[in-house]
């Protein structure tokens, strides 16, 4: 080999040395930021996650225009940022990167508050419902309305429980109305024609203290004996 060659390959091997050095050093400059920027983006796609899935659902969710006009803006030089470089130094020249991340959190901050607006909205029109504990003093407790409260029990407490629970768990919005349905066709099998002193004998059997024979009235015997529940009632003397 030449001197001229040997000085020639000496001079390639210092310029690989030279890019893998600013490869290296790109690399660590990506890398301090790959945090806050992948908070950020988890953040909008989580948005934007729950913004579909409200919609999927039936929810209306609506946007004020100068909000969805910045959103269209921000995401607008967030996608043109990286189309043109996504080389750190460009990247981060200047303050473009603290409003690169600033447009993650408009962006999703916007819709999130869009989002969360109106799923309380839902939640009043079409996942609210009286609580089981406020129905039962003014229902008749037949076997008939009994059984309807028990699961309207049942459905109200899973409902609530579903309710309260946080965005990244709570279950399906379908599973809700489906819930929700079911409330419904509760509150429908729920009889409240009982006439006056069935009511009366009804609730007071139901309490610790029981009724007097006084209530267990002709009208009574014949409407239990009707409605063949002569057998689910006893007498006990009172000490």
């Amino acid at each position: 080999m030449t001197l001229a060659d040997q000085a020639a390959s000496i001079l390639k091997r210092h310029q690989d040395l030279g890019s893998l050095q600013q490869r290296r050093q790109e690399f660590d400059a990506l890398h301090q930021r790959k945090e806050s920027f992948e908070g950020g983006r988890d953040q909008l796609l989580t948005t934007l996650e729950w913004v579909s899935h409200l919609r999927t659902a039936g929810v209306a969710i609506s946007i004020e225009a100068n909000q969805a006009t910045s959103a269209r803006v921000q995401l607008t030089e967030l996608r043109s940022a990286f189309a043109e470089s996504r080389s750190s130094r460009d990247l981060t020249a200047g303050n473009r990167w603290p409003r690169l991340q600033a447009s993650f959190a408009k962006v999703a901050n916007a819709l999130s508050q869009a989002a969360e607006d109106a799923w309380q909205d839902f939640k009043v029109t079409q996942l609210s419902f009286e609580a089981p504990e406020n129905i039962k003093p003014r229902l008749p407790l037949t076997p008939e309305n009994e059984r309807a409260l028990r699961t309207y029990q049942a459905e109200y407490t899973a409902l609530s429980q579903e309710l309260r629970m946080p965005a990244s768990r709570r279950p399906p919005v379908q599973q809700m109305l489906r819930r929700a349905e079911t409330l419904r066709r509760a509150i429908a099998d729920m009889k409240h024609d009982c006439p006056p002193a069935i009511t009366a004998f009804l609730a007071a059997v139901s309490t610790t203290t029981g009724v007097s024979l006084a209530q267990l009235t002709p009208e009574v015997l014949d409407w239990l004996r009707e409605n063949e529940l002569l057998g689910r009632y006893v007498v006990r003397l009172r000490v």
